[in-house]
């Protein structure tokens, strides 16, 4: 076989749609472990064709990623105070940026040398 296994499952529908209707009302799951693997693909492609819908969920998925990675570096780096939503200006072109979570940490004080 010349083709990668791996890649006939990553290019197959059934990765984004894994329910099979197989009578009216009634849906078979072949493959449990598709949900766990593929479920944020599988929402977003439900997702597609309700314009409105998909905004709050991506609106809402980058609020809930922010607020995690803030606290899981908060927990992480204990003492070090964590910044969400900072902007900077590139010295370079003067463009403005933004920082989903900016982490304060000085070495000198952290290492005993201050």
């Amino acid at each position: 076989m010349s083709e990668n296994p791996q890649h006939l499952l990553m290019q197959s529908k059934i990765r984004t749609r894994p329910l099979l209707r197989v009578a009216e009302g009634t849906y078979f799951l072949p493959v449990v472990g598709l949900v766990h693997s593929f479920f944020v693909e599988i929402v977003e492609v439900i997702l597609k064709t309700h314009e409105a819908l998909k905004k709050r969920y991506h609106k809402r998925r980058a609020a809930f990623l922010e607020e995690e990675l803030c606290r899981l570096l908060s927990s992480a780096i204990p003492g070090c105070p964590v910044h969400t939503g900072t902007t900077w200006i590139s010295p370079l072109d003067g463009k403005e940026f933004e920082n989903d979570c900016l982490v304060v940490f000085d070495l000198r004080k952290k290492s005993g040398l201050v």
